[in-house]
């Protein structure tokens, strides 16, 4: 792939040629690699890289495979270390044994053998020409194996295998933490999309009983959109923006068309969607301009062109009729389309949708206000962070009665984003490292944790919400986490009775798929001693729940949020993948009623 293409500054697309110039290693994604690990990379090769990741899917898929290599190479060296500790302590449970790690090795050798060659150019200088030794690795596989060394290069086979070794562990990381940053630069991106369009905005939408529920910033593909009040901002990939207002039934067809079969839109049109079509059951209106209205009603569907123009179809027979600006189409059961002035009451313009939202969103702001003031009445809440207080990387614990066992909680990595409403913060996680420290210790019987959160990745190790710092090793810790098929798991130190693991698993049913992604949702996990039981809940609603057969108490010796770390290396195993805006945590069973008081869905 040696004429692979990457975007420069004044706009023109240049290869990275065979010579070995300054020109050719500046941009040279290994180069680049190397910079961004060192932290010295600058605003414009962070550009050029991000791009060829974008460019390329071929070297995107190379890296996510190599991210895979890297979990097995953690996973060799953590149980090959348990096993030599254990052999000097003179243990025969070690976790582990060397079949185990046999099996390591082999499934890493073989991923290896199926791992696509690397896309990058082949760094050639004019003197003599030497395989890329990322190559080399990849192509013979792991440490240990045998590895063509050529006469060119005056190293013993030690030193060469080391420094491959070395290097390739170098490029993963670095490839592995670049990919993360990538695909959150794409996620938060405004011109990302993973569908046809996306729910942009939603002012007090209430949708139909039975009908599917759809959230703020959710992604659209062909779906039904049954609002029963409300109004919900929609935003196509092709920037066509419509406003729908309950009550209203649509359905996407696709990138350019919806059905409507009652209800009223508001739509603006950009020139990438000239042509969208609105179909109702008496009239297809093709856009030809910018802005328009249509209400569909069970005997009529009226066209009110503001700016611009459009063509009515109302029979197959009868030519298209052109509508300007300023005036409007009715269509009834006799599909004779009848000229009328427009009404421009019946469009709703972006700025007045804003308007409409700047007063809900206060609304609801004093509304969650008034319900905190009341929950800080409650004994039982040890310990709630919203991240709108706080000095740079300190906030502080709001709970009155919880205040004295932990005053606050530090940000270590995350990085300051915009909550639910324009004027809430939340913390993103960005990188492995990224964590909330929470000073926070004790043994309870009975817990409650809630977090709001907008997941934008379902990482493959899962992505942590909470969790104890000694959850492997210390009996009655805990781990809350979504796995990466979208279940919510809350994972216990402790035998189970019916079985010889060592941790119990209690898990809820799916509560993410790519559609959730990019979407605020809020997320609790109640255990209860009493009633032997341990649930989950989304937005309010009850997601699973799991009988707890032996219940014992829950000890927090070191608590973390969105992090769980194998702190003898410093490697992150497993790190959650978005945006937390608050966490609350309870020492007591919050009954169902409670949660759904308090959801914010």
């Amino acid at each position: 792939m040696s004429d692979l293409q990457y975007p420069q500054e004044n706009g023109s697309q240049n290869k990275i040629h065979d010579g070995n110039t300054a020109e050719s290693l500046k941009n040279h994604p290994l180069y680049l690699a190397e910079q961004y690990v060192s932290g010295t990379i600058t605003d414009e090769e962070l550009t050029v890289f991000l791009a060829l990741l974008e460019k390329n899917e071929d070297f995107a898929r190379h890296v996510r495979k190599n991210m895979f290599v890297d979990f097995l190479l953690h996973e060799k060296y953590k149980l090959a270390d348990t096993l030599q500790k254990a052999e000097k302590e003179e243990k025969e449970e070690a976790g582990g044994s060397i079949e185990d790690l046999e099996k390591l090795l082999d499934d890493l050798v073989a991923y290896e053998k199926t791992a696509i060659p690397c896309p990058v150019p082949i760094i050639q200088t004019e003197e003599k020409k030497k395989e890329n030794p990322f190559i080399v690795f990849l192509k013979k596989g792991i440490p240990g194996q045998k590895r063509i060394i050529t006469e060119e290069r005056k190293h013993t086979k030690g030193s060469n295998l080391l420094f491959i070794l070395s290097f390739t562990l170098l490029i993963v990381l670095c490839t592995g933490l670049t990919i993360d940053h990538y695909l959150d630069q794409k996620r938060n991106s405004p011109v990302s999309f993973s569908g046809i369009a996306q729910i942009e905005e939603m002012i007090d939408a209430v949708w139909k009983p039975g009908s599917e529920i759809y959230k703020r910033n959710q992604y659209l593909e062909t779906n039904k959109l049954d609002l029963q009040s409300g109004t919900v901002k929609i935003r196509f990939k092709n920037e066509a923006q419509l406003i729908l207002e309950g009550p209203s039934e649509c359905v996407i067809n696709g990138s350019k068309s919806l059905y409507c079969n009652h209800g009223s839109l508001s739509a603006s049109i950009s020139k990438e969607a000239n042509g969208f079509s609105i179909i109702t059951p008496f009239a297809t209106f093709t856009d030809r301009g910018t802005e328009f209205a249509v209400n569909v009603d069970a005997k009529t569907s009226r066209l009110d062109m503001i700016k611009g123009s459009a063509d009515v179809f109302s029979a197959e027979k009868m030519p298209p009729l052109n509508i300007k600006a300023g005036s409007a189409a009715l269509v009834d059961l006799a599909r004779k389309p009848e000229i009328k002035p427009c009404l421009e009451s019946n469009y709703i313009s972006s700025e007045s949708f804003f308007s409409r939202l700047e007063h809900w969103v206060k609304k609801k702001q004093e509304e969650e206000n008034a319900e905190f003031l009341q929950r800080k009445k409650d004994p039982s809440l040890l310990v709630y962070l919203n991240f709108n207080e706080g000095v740079r990387n300190r906030i502080p614990n709001l709970s009155e009665q919880g205040y004295s066992l932990m005053k606050e909680a530090q940000i270590m990595g995350c990085a300051t984003d915009k909550g639910r409403y324009y004027s809430t913060n939340s913390v993103r996680f960005r990188n492995r490292r990224d964590l909330i420290s929470l000073g926070l210790t004790g043994s309870w019987r009975n817990l409650t944790l809630i977090a709001t959160v907008r997941l934008d990745v379902l990482r493959s190790n899962g992505n942590v919400l909470f969790a104890d710092k000694q959850y492997v090793s210390e009996p009655s810790t805990f781990l809350w986490q979504i796995l990466n098929d979208g279940r919510i798991r809350f994972q216990l130190h402790g035998k189970s009775k019916t079985s010889d693991t060592q941790f119990e698993y209690f898990d809820s049913q799916v509560a993410f798929t790519s559609r959730q992604l990019g979407t605020w949702s809020q997320l609790a996990v109640v255990a209860d001693s009493d009633r032997k039981r341990i649930s989950h809940y989304l937005d309010g609603k009850l997601l699973g729940s799991s009988p707890w057969n032996n219940p014992q108490l829950l000890k927090v010796i070191g608590a973390t949020l969105g992090n769980v770390q194998d702190f003898d290396r410093g490697v992150a195993s497993r790190y959650f993948g978005g945006t937390i805006e608050d966490f609350s945590f309870y020492d007591r069973a919050l009954a169902p009623e409670e949660l759904k008081k308090i959801s914010k869905p």
